[in-house]
Order: C-alpha cells, then sequence, then structure tokens
C-alpha cells in the first residue's frame, strides 16, 4: 500500500493512462503524479479562472479531464486537455446558460454525469449539450453517481431516514419518471 502526501484538502482525484491527476480546495493548479511511483511530476496544469475546484474526472476516449467549480456562488465544468493543458469552460454555455450546484461528477464514454441532489443531468462532453435529465423522488438527496458501459445509472443516495443506499436506475425508485428507452438492468 502507499500513502501519498499532498499539501492542502485534496477535492478530487483523477488519472489517464500513466498519470495521477490531483485537485484541491481554493487552488487553480492540478498536480500530477506517476501511477507507479506516486511521485509528483515537475509538470503541473493551471486553470487560470478556476477557483473553487470541488471533483475530477478523467475522460479516456478524449485525454481530457473535467473539474467541477463551485466557484464564487456560479458553478462550472471546466474542460482540460491533457495533451496541451488548454483549457475552457465547457458549462455553463450558450444552449445551458446555468448549471445548478452540484454533488458530483463521472464521465463515460464522452458522456459527463452530473449528481446533483435532487436529479441526475447527462451532457455530452464535448460540446456541454444536455442529453437527458432524470429527477428524484423528494425524500432522497442523490450523493455520487456513474454511468456504466451498458448505459446503466448507478446512484448513491441518502433517504429521509440517513439511510444510503446504492441502486440501478430501474428500481421503482426512478422507474416512473424515465422513459422506457432508458430502463436498463444492471449487469
Amino acid at each position: 500500500m502507499h500513502v501519498l502526501c499532498v499539501a492542502g484538502k485534496v477535492t478530487g482525484v483523477a488519472y489517464l493512462k500513466d498519470v495521477m491527476y490531483v485537485v484541491s480546495e481554493n487552488s487553480s493548479l492540478v498536480h500530477l503524479y506517476d501511477t507507479e511511483t506516486y511521485n509528483l511530476l515537475e509538470r503541473v496544469i493551471e486553470v487560470t479562472e478556476m477557483t473553487h475546484p470541488t471533483d475530477i474526472a478523467a475522460c479516456h476516449d478524449d485525454d481530457q479531464l473535467l473539474i467541477a467549480d463551485s466557484g464564487e456562488g456560479s458553478p462550472c465544468i471546466w474542460q482540460v486537455s491533457v495533451r496541451d493543458d488548454s483549457h475552457a469552460k465547457l458549462l455553463p454555455n450558450a444552449d445551458t446558460p446555468t448549471i445548478s450546484a452540484f454533488e458530483t461528477l463521472s464521465v463515460t464514454s464522452r458522456r459527463l454525469l452530473l449528481t446533483l441532489p435532487r436529479a441526475l443531468q447527462q451532457y455530452n462532453s464535448t460540446d456541454g449539450c444536455l442529453i437527458c435529465e432524470v429527477s428524484s423522488p423528494e425524500n432522497l438527496q442523490l450523493c455520487h453517481s456513474i454511468e456504466t458501459a451498458h448505459e446503466t445509472f448507478i446512484v448513491g443516495y441518502r433517504t429521509a431516514m440517513w439511510q444510503y443506499e446504492v441502486t440501478g436506475l430501474e428500481n421503482a425508485l426512478f422507474s416512473a419518471q424515465l422513459p422506457p428507452c432508458w430502463l436498463r438492468s444492471i449487469v
């Protein structure tokens, strides 16, 4: 087992190929580590306008990072190329002028999944276009979600009784709100 010591409060970790990317609270920097030795690399990516990174995910298809930034009251998602360190704001954009405060993000095959307290929002990770939104029942607070390779959403949530559970979207909790084409079975 390896222990990685990082200065500051780490808010997100992702990896691409043999590099681990780490974001920390109130920092515009993305620190890079070798995934075999866990040594800090000299290269650092700076996302100059980023102020409060809260999560990070990696898209292996495009060699890009997506970074959640709670900002100063206006949340956004940064799209960062690991090839040339260029960055741009993916969300909000002209088609989606605002995004709600969200809990976490995850990426699967060029699709970005945002977990909001009461909904899931799926976007195209290359252009930021909204693909779908699924609301949760009022008595649940969504905590985290992922999309599997079989296009099933796996969702972690908290009930009104403070019980934490994980389910797939075909569960009765969500099925009444989904069009039939979104119902998938968990593998």
